[in-house]
Parts: structure tokens; sequence; C-alpha cells
């Protein structure tokens, strides 16, 4: 089964008309606010577009918006290997509150920041 992650993330607040491309690395962080794109991105596991994800990851990856800005995050495609967790931290690290889970294939509801970042 090919397994494929596709979050849209958007800056609420911020209005820009270029879009960009993030594959999930370890120990990334993306700074939306300078990338001189991000009105909306899209997010993939370490497959891309159209390949799986490697066996045993575990990966960090850092979302940043302008300090006045939340960040929100649409699931346009979903599905996770049995056994495996996307979790989703609201702040920038993984000490910050962890808000969300998500396993399996249903698709994750709309979810959004409380300040500025999403790790």
């Amino acid at each position: 089964m090919r397994t494929f992650l596709l979050i849209g993330l958007g800056l609420l607040g911020y209005l820009s008309y270029a879009q960009c491309n993030y594959n999930m690395q370890n120990s990334q962080t993306v700074n939306l606010s300078t990338a001189n794109c991000c009105s909306s991105a899209n997010f993939y596991d370490s497959g891309g577009s159209s390949g799986n994800y490697n066996n045993n990851e575990d990966l960090v990856m850092t979302f940043l918006a302008a300090s006045s800005q939340r960040l929100y995050a649409d699931f346009v495609s979903f599905s996770l290997a049995a056994g495996d967790t996307l979790w989703v931290y609201d702040g920038n690290s993984t000490s910050a509150p962890l808000r969300w889970l998500f396993t399996g294939t249903a698709l994750p509801p709309d979810i959004s920041s409380e300040g500025n970042a999403l790790t």
C-alpha cells in the first residue's frame, strides 16, 4: 500500500499568491513568513508527492509564521501504515502542548495553532 500524507498549511491573516511544497525532514524549521511563497504550502511525508515514507522514521519538523499570525492545516489526503502516528504540537518544539494525534486513513479535521508555530 502506498502511504501518502498531504497537508495544506496556511497563514491566517496573510495574503500571498504563491505556493511551496515541503517534504518531511528531520530537525527542519520552515519559516513560512520568509519563505517567499507562503500563504499556502503543501506538506508531504518524506516520500514526497508520489512515494511512501520509509520504515522506522521518527522525524520532527516545525513550521513558523510571523509572530502575529497563526497557522492552520487543511488535510487533503492522509494515510498512515498500521501502528504509525502523526503527532502535532502547538508550538515550536515537541515540548509545546501536544494538541493532536492522528492515525490510520481517516482524513483528520482542519487544525489551527494558538500561536505562530506547529511542530
